[in-house]
Parts: structure tokens; sequence; C-alpha cells
């Protein structure tokens, strides 16, 4: 936790040599490469979209606004860069298929159908308030239940057949 905390100081307090010696590589200024000078430095690419995954998740999982957090970061940024700039900054996080497979499920329930894993997952994973995990695991409880007894009448049945002859 105390790391995390580190970050803010050194954004807040580090001048900006000091700060671009952190991430120089081979002597190059990072604002000085290339795009594909960038490319045959992975481990430098990868360290930074690591840390941006990391804090994007964590934001996500205390109960932030994680786009916003990112878009009001990218805004502070840019107006520390260059104060006379209006920064409006949209990062939008589309789940689409997600969101295809959440709405699936919901009419699927709505049916009495089966449930594919995919659409058990997506309705148990949908950020909407028009899906409560737990009327899913009621559903599939319910589901697995009549199954059971459907298995039992159905045992019943080939038992009497087999009685009667």
């Amino acid at each position: 936790m105390a790391a995390t905390h580190d970050l803010t100081l050194l954004y807040n307090e580090l001048d900006p040599e000091d700060r671009k010696m952190v991430y120089s590589v081979t002597g190059y200024d990072l604002a000085d490469r290339v795009d594909d000078e960038l490319e045959r430095d992975p481990e430098l690419v990868g360290a930074i979209r690591s840390s941006i995954a990391f804090f994007y998740e964590a934001a996500h999982d205390s109960g932030r606004d994680a786009e916003s957090i990112v878009e009001t970061a990218v805004g502070q940024v840019e107006q520390r860069r260059n104060s006379s700039t209006i920064v409006d900054v949209n990062l939008e996080v589309e789940k689409s298929r997600l969101d295809y497979l959440a709405d699936r499920g919901r009419s699927k329930m709505e049916q009495m159908d089966d449930l594919s894993n995919a659409e058990v997952r997506a309705l148990l994973e949908a950020e909407t308030e028009e899906i409560d995990p737990d009327d899913v695991s009621m559903y599939l409880r319910n589901k697995w239940e009549w199954s059971i007894h459907s298995d039992e009448q159905t045992d019943d049945f080939d038992n009497t057949e087999d009685e009667d002859r």
C-alpha cells in the first residue's frame, strides 16, 4: 500500500528531468524515442501497460469509477504539461460481448431455458442493476432441483414399466 502512495509523491515532487531518468532506457530519453524504438523495448511497454492495468483494476475492485479516474489522471497530466490547454478526455470501455451474453441469458431465464456457462458468467459479471446475482443463483438452484426431480420421475416411470412386465 505504501508503494502506491509513493507514486503520488513521485508524481508531485519529482523534477521532470529526474522523472525522465526513472524510465529512460539505454541512454534514450523516453520522449525522444519513436514508436518503433519503443516496440524494440517490449519490457518498457509491458511495464507501462501492466502498471496502468494494475491501477485500473484496483480502482474497479474498490468500487470506484475506473474510467473517470483514468480520464481525470490523463487530464491532470495534460494540464500540467500545458496549463493553457483545455482537456477533454473520454475513456469508453466497450463490453458488448458481455452485454450480449447477459441479455441472452436474461431472456433464457424468462423462458426457463438452460443457460450456457458463458451466459451464467455474463449474468454474474454484468454491471447493471437489472441483474441480481442472487436471482441468477436461485434460478440455477431451481433448475438443478427441477432436473433432479424430473430424473426421479423418469426413473419411477421406468421402474413402473418394468414391474408391469
